[in-house]
């Protein structure tokens, strides 16, 4: 920062020899050292007082010239101090300009830095209200509308910058302020939504849209608004295009508010999709990342090893399928991710997830024990099972899962070992049952299920051996 100021000040006691005396010279140069060192202090004051002594004509040109210059990161000061939030010296700056010279503050205002940064990127990536809106009124400040400067701010809010990041992908993501991202989308007048619908929708680098960043960082309010401004019946298409987008690891914004169980952000995902659209709706739950084929009830199950997942987002994902798409709604629930672990595996993991464990379980009918079986049996990469991943690691604090779990693994297997049983009845009821128990029938041994026969069938007589 130190050597850019210094070369701003050589250019400016380049640009200074333009017929001033060397006391001239000296005076200037004295005047620009003086902003320059309280623009690095960030001291308001002080830069005020010193640009208010640039008052003579020749002066103000070469003050105009120094704002104008730009360091060898192609930043003027306008972007460091965006970026530093000093409101008051934007203030200070944008002031230099006369009525005259909008041509040369809307040239200010549009600079990049090397990466393609305007000050209003910096602005909207800081979330400083006051700076984006100083930045905006900038354009159109007559009563009369100017259509030339009303593009020029259209394409000032629509740059892209670093990484093709616009002002919204900003906004939306670490400024998280709701008020910005109006400003930004109110410049658009009614008859430029199909040039609003093309902003929303741009992506940077990684794919990502402004809905993304918004779901990542829990910004309800803003992933509102972005959806809202889909407002005419012919746009429903590209809204759903718009929800459904991934990003390069093919992940989704359902995928981001499940996993910070934001059930807010997820309904308002979901109630995008008519009742016509159920098919669609289903797609889109049933989109895997790419890396860890993880789906949005995998994220919603368990944030991380130390966190219980989010009750209510698995709750209104699961209630997505109707009874005609049961067949899909246990397709979702034994899908596996990345390591072949399951919601089941996941949920298992932390203490607090018996509400879960207890939802994912009882998507299963009756009729269907040989499914919830496969499911409970179902091992990940490691050869665990879901009741053996609950067994391991501060297994004390989940004493309910592990009971959960074993109370149902015991049910469903005493159910398919009576159908077994009551067949080998019919057929010979003096063979011995041992053989009739699979290693894999229930943690809880043999000794358990056949106590559980016995009690149940002491009156046919059964010789065991």
């Amino acid at each position: 920062m130190i050597g850019m100021m210094k070369w701003i000040l050589i250019t400016i006691f380049i640009f200074a020899t333009f017929g001033t005396t060397d006391k001239n010279q000296k005076i200037i140069e004295d005047k620009i050292t003086r902003l320059h060192d309280a623009l690095q202090q960030r001291n308001e004051e002080l830069v005020n007082s010193v640009l208010n002594v640039f008052n003579k004509k020749e002066e103000h040109e070469i003050l105009i010239k120094f704002l104008m210059k730009e360091d060898e990161k192609k930043k003027t000061v306008l972007h460091i101090a965006s970026e530093r939030e000093c409101e008051q010296i934007v203030n200070s700056l944008l002031d230099v300009f006369n009525k005259e010279e909008n041509g040369k503050l809307i040239e200010f205002v549009m600079k990049e830095d090397e990466n393609k940064n305007t000050a209003l990127h910096f602005a909207c990536k800081k979330g400083c209200e006051q700076i984006v809106n100083r930045l905006l009124n900038v354009f159109n400040k007559e009563e009369l509308f100017n259509k030339e400067e009303h593009e020029k701010l259209i394409e000032f809010v629509t740059k892209e910058g670093q990484d093709k990041r616009t002002s919204l992908h900003h906004a939306s993501r670490t400024g998280g302020n709701e008020k910005i991202v109006n400003r930004l989308l109110n410049v658009f007048d009614k008859e430029e939504n199909d040039k609003l619908i093309e902003f929303l929708m741009k992506e940077d680098i990684h794919k990502i849209n402004a809905l993304h960043f918004a779901s990542a960082n829990d910004h309800e309010k803003i992933v509102n608004r972005l959806l809202n401004d889909f407002v005419f019946d012919k746009e429903h298409g590209k809204l759903i295009e718009f929800v459904m987008k991934e990003d390069l690891n093919k992940k989704t914004a359902l995928h981001d508010a499940s996993r910070k169980g934001n059930e807010n952000i997820v309904n308002s995902l979901l109630n995008v999709f008519n009742k016509e659209e159920n098919d669609k709706l289903i797609e889109f739950l049933m989109k895997e990342e790419e890396k860890c084929k993880s789906t949005a009830l995998h994220e919603a199950s368990l944030r991380s090893y130390n966190q219980s997942g989010h009750e209510k987002v698995v709750n209104r994902l699961l209630n997505v399928f109707n009874e005609e798409e049961h067949g899909k709604l246990i397709e979702f629930v034994m899908k596996e991710m990345e390591f072949k672990r399951t919601s089941l595996h996941l949920a298992s993991r932390t203490a607090g997830n018996e509400k879960i464990l207890n939802r994912l379980l009882n998507v299963f009918d009756k009729e269907e024990n040989d499914k919830l079986i496969e499911f409970l049996m179902k091992k990940d990469v490691s050869e665990k099972t879901a009741l053996q991943v609950a067994s391991a690691y501060e297994s004390h604090k989940k004493q309910k899962i592990i009971k959960l779990l074993e109370n149902q693994a015991l049910l469903c297997n005493l159910n398919k070992i009576t159908q077994i049983f009551k067949k080998q009845i019919n057929k010979d009821k003096k063979k011995p049952l041992w053989y009739l128990f699979d290693d894999n029938c229930c943690r809880l041994g043999k000794e358990t299920i056949l106590k559980f026969l016995i009690a149940d069938y002491s009156g046919d007589k059964i010789h065991i051996i």
